[in-house]
């Protein structure tokens, strides 16, 4: 390498939109995987990773519970793999990764079991606008939906309880 070494190396973060701007421009994926897994300013490994499209360095990426949450998201949001979306989907401890999941899911089923089971409400309802984005829910019925949710969360008597949770029985029967 020499004494010269590729801005992307800059620790410097004055020379950061330099090293940007440099990784935006490049399109060969060894080198932008070496910059995604190399590069010591995030934001400059995060556009690297925004173009890269190795599965398999996007999954080192995506497995990395060392790396931020926000760079291992950006890596699963680029992956296509569907059982590999749908174990992060399911299964990941981070609410941000299961989120993230979902932007390239198609699995109908998973995406159903998502949207009616995760902890997280926001990771539920994008699973359930995806599921109305390839026509499966109507996106009125996604705002019932969660009104409905939201009655039987704050219910404070058992009647008022009751009848938000019949109608919410209803809406995911149909």
């Amino acid at each position: 390498m020499g004494i010269f070494k590729p801005i992307w190396m800059t620790t410097n973060r004055k020379k950061e939109d330099a090293a940007v701007n440099m990784v935006k421009k490049i399109t060969n994926q060894e080198e932008l995987a070496k910059i995604a897994l190399n590069a010591p300013i995030d934001n400059v490994r995060s556009w690297a990773v925004e173009k890269l499209t190795d599965q398999a360095v996007l999954l080192q990426i995506a497995k990395n519970n060392n790396y931020s949450t926000l760079f291992r998201g950006r890596a699963v949001r680029n992956l296509t793999n569907q059982s590999v979306l749908i174990n992060f989907a399911k299964n990941d401890k981070d609410h941000h990764i299961r989120w993230s999941a979902i932007f390239n899911l198609t699995e109908q089923s998973v995406l159903k079991y998502i949207s009616e089971n995760d902890n997280e409400e926001y990771v539920r309802k994008a699973a359930a606008e995806k599921l109305a984005s390839i026509g499966l829910y109507n996106s009125d019925d996604i705002e019932s939906f969660y009104t409905v949710m939201e009655e039987c969360r704050f219910a404070m008597d058992w009647d008022k309880g009751y009848k938000a949770f019949n109608k919410l029985q209803t809406l995911c029967a149909n």
